[in-house]
C-alpha cells in the first residue's frame, strides 16, 4: 500500500516535470527572438512585426534570417488572435503576408507543404498566376490572394 505522503510526492514531482517541459522552448530560435517580439497571451506563439514593406519573398527571407517564418494560420481561433493582434499595431499598410499560396488546381498550401485546411477568405479566389500569394487583411481579418511581388507588411511567427 502506498502512503499518502508518497502519492503527494509523486503528484508534486509530476507537476514540476510538467511545468518544466512546458517552459522549455520547442525551437532553438526562441532563444534569439527580436527584442520587440509579441506573444499572444495564453499561447506559445510569438510574432514580430517589421515596420517595412516587402514582397512575399523578401518577407520570407527576413523572417528566416531571424529564425522565424511567415505565419501559417491553422484554426479560426488562431486567425482571431492574429487579427486582434494586428488591430493593435500602428502599421498603416492593411495587408500582411502569410506563408500560404494558391496552386493551379485551386488548392492552397502553406510554405511547409501542409495543405490549408482552414480558410478565411473574404471571397474564395480562383487560381491566377498573377495573384497566387495569400495575405491577411488588418481591417477585417479576412484573407485574399495578392501578387507575389506586392509589398505588404512583414509579420513573422514562431512557436516556442
Amino acid at each position: 500500500m502506498i502512503s499518502g505522503q508518497v502519492l503527494i510526492f509523486y503528484f508534486t514531482l509530476g507537476q514540476l516535470l510538467f511545468n518544466i517541459v512546458n517552459l522549455l522552448p520547442i525551437n532553438n530560435a526562441c532563444e534569439h527572438l527580436p527584442y520587440d517580439f509579441h506573444n499572444i497571451p495564453g499561447t506559445r506563439d510569438y510574432y514580430f512585426l517589421r515596420y517595412e514593406l516587402k514582397n512575399v519573398q523578401g518577407a520570407n527571407d527576413y523572417c528566416n534570417s531571424i529564425g522565424m517564418n511567415l505565419p501559417s494560420i491553422q484554426t479560426p481561433a488562431q486567425n482571431a488572435l492574429i487579427y486582434r493582434f494586428l488591430q493593435q499595431t500602428n502599421i498603416d499598410r492593411g495587408l500582411f503576408h502569410t506563408s500560404g499560396r494558391i496552386l493551379e488546381d485551386n488548392t492552397f498550401v502553406w510554405s511547409n507543404g501542409d495543405s490549408v485546411t482552414y480558410t478565411n477568405f473574404g471571397v474564395l479566389p480562383k487560381y491566377d498566376i498573377n495573384f497566387n500569394s495569400i495575405a491577411i487583411n488588418k481591417t477585417n481579418g479576412k484573407w485574399l490572394t495578392v501578387p507575389f511581388d506586392l509589398e505588404a507588411g512583414v509579420f513573422c511567427h514562431i512557436r516556442c
